[in-house]
């Protein structure tokens, strides 16, 4: 059976900067559960890599989102809120069908976790098998370890789950935040039990660590992905079989139909799909990408990991530097590759077609808020709610 990958990350408002570098070369996970995303006032979104697509209420208070890889269909996924810090993914898979919440708890004593009302109301909606998972900022020795002091609300939170009958996936004491000497284990993942049996491996990945704070988490379980949708028309011609082809196509009995021209049509069009592959870009092609950006990611990791062994400052001040000079290596990148294409599309001076291009572009989606591609809820009036069934 297939893998299905995820990945679970409270960025600390870094991904379009410190952590870009990360998000930009993961290809594998198929979902991005991100807490604290970085809110842009210029773009009124977060940055997202272009291999993937954005679930994401674009508002700044707003503290969880996703990113679904792009070649999972639309029709395959949808998102809901449930206020700033709580958000519902339900992905259908090949055989499955899985909720993913996606929680950020503020850190607030008392006797429940801040955000566990509006947890409550997303698992009572939740569709099939359901994982739970997030920076619930709180301790408890079942996932601290020995020696950990539990909080009250991290008690409730315990016998909660258990009468959700989720079950804690993360590992014991293995942390999942680190700061200079002090470590904790405050990202959690929670799983129904048949998530939790075919689970693979949930854990901290310290080399996608590339800020002092919290530490990336993979999911790995045995779960059928879905089928990739089809992301281009085009046929690679150079690697078209002709002679199956022709093969094909001459013992169709085209010749004999009441209609021969539409039916040749249709028989290259079969002929095509079996003989011939769908044209598509390199996954691993990044235009804000190139080869000194691949030194000084190599590098601020190396620099990284020798700072969490030894906690040498040189090292750590080694570490930002390199980090500073990626994200200005990659913005100069993607400040070029911008002024490449905008000069490409003026060029058309013939018919002035690019221009009214760029302008058009310019007046209909440039500057507006991100919003999921999925049509809205049908609704009688704005009072009335939404509806599963759009009645």
């Amino acid at each position: 059976m297939s893998k299905t990958t995820l990945i679970q990350y409270n960025c600390g408002h870094s991904n379009g900067k410190a952590s870009r570098a990360l998000f930009d070369s993961l290809e594998v996970p198929i979902v991005i559960a991100l807490q604290e995303p970085a809110y842009n006032k210029l773009s009124r979104s977060t940055y997202c890599p272009a291999k993937y697509q954005l679930a994401y209420d674009a508002k700044p208070e707003t503290r969880v989102c996703f990113m679904i890889r792009r070649d999972v269909g639309e029709s395959q996924w949808s998102r809901k809120q449930f206020g700033p810090y709580v958000a519902t993914l339900t992905l259908r898979l090949a055989e499955e069908t899985i909720s993913i919440i996606n929680v950020y708890n503020p850190r607030r004593r008392g006797p429940q976790i801040l955000t566990w009302s509006k947890i409550a109301q997303a698992l009572s909606e939740a569709r099939g098998e359901i994982l739970l998972l997030g920076d619930f900022n709180t301790n408890h020795p079942n996932w601290g370890g020995i020696g950990t002091v539990y909080d009250q609300e991290a008690e409730h939170l315990l016998l909660a789950t258990a009468r959700e009958s989720l079950n804690l996936l993360t590992a014991v004491g293995e942390p999942t935040w680190r700061r200079n000497a002090q470590e904790s284990v405050i990202d959690l993942t929670f799983a129904t039990q048949k998530l939790y049996d075919r689970t693979i491996f949930c854990g901290p990945i310290e080399e996608w660590a590339l800020t002092k704070d919290h530490i990336p988490i993979k999911i790995e379980m045995e779960v059928k992905p879905a089928e990739p949708q089809v992301t281009s028309r085009r046929f690679a011609l150079q690697k078209l079989n002709i002679e199956k082809l022709n093969r094909l196509v001459n013992s169709s009995g085209w010749e004999d139909n009441e209609n021969p021209l539409h039916t040749l049509q249709q028989e290259i069009q079969k002929a095509l799909l079996e003989c011939c592959p769908r044209a598509r870009p390199s996954p691993r092609a990044r235009a804000n990408w190139s080869p000194r950006a691949s030194e000084l990611l190599a590098g601020a990791r190396r620099a990284r990991r020798r700072y969490t062994a030894w906690h040498q400052e040189e090292d750590n001040r080694e570490a930002k530097h390199l980090s500073n000079q990626l994200q200005q290596e990659m913005r100069r990148n993607s400040r070029n590759n911008w002024r490449r294409v905008v000069a490409e599309i003026t060029k058309e001076t013939n018919s002035g077609r690019g221009q009214w291009r760029l302008s058009r572009w310019s007046r209909r989606k440039a500057g507006e808020s991100h919003a999921d591609p999925h049509l809205p809820a049908l609704r009688e009036n704005e009072n009335s709610p939404e509806t599963l069934n759009n009645q």
